[in-house]
Parts: C-alpha cells; sequence; structure tokens
C-alpha cells in the first residue's frame, strides 16, 4: 500500500479496509509507504501512527485527543 503526505486519511484508511488480492502482502496489512512528489520513500505509515491521529485512536487512549 503506497500514499502521499496530501492523501486524507480517511481515504486512505478506506483503501486499507480492501483485503489484499496477493497473499504475500497479508503481512503489510495496516501499514502504508508514504512516497513523495518524485516518488521516493518519504517515510512509512504504521498502525501506531494511526492510532494516535484518527478520532478511534482517541478512544484508546481514554478519550484523550491531541
Amino acid at each position: 500500500m503506497t500514499t502521499t503526505p496530501d492523501e486524507s486519511l480517511s481515504d486512505l484508511l478506506a483503501r486499507m479496509a480492501v483485503r489484499p488480492a496477493i497473499p504475500a502482502a497479508l503481512h503489510t496489512v495496516g501499514h502504508a509507504l508514504v512516497l513523495g512528489d518524485d516518488g521516493a520513500l518519504a517515510g512509512v505509515l504504521t498502525p501506531a501512527d494511526i492510532a494516535r491521529v484518527s478520532p478511534v485512536g482517541a478512544r484508546y487512549r481514554g478519550g484523550r485527543t491531541r
């Protein structure tokens, strides 16, 4: 799964909700490679990152938001 810095989290999560068609990709579910404008790797988005910024993640932190 790849994304760009300007893709919204809700759009990314909607794409991530689809089960990968390739069995080898199952071990990377919940992760996304963030690609810059030049196509180079800019970062990796992990499930922990998503939990920190999403409203669902706030529930797991006891309702606190940043």
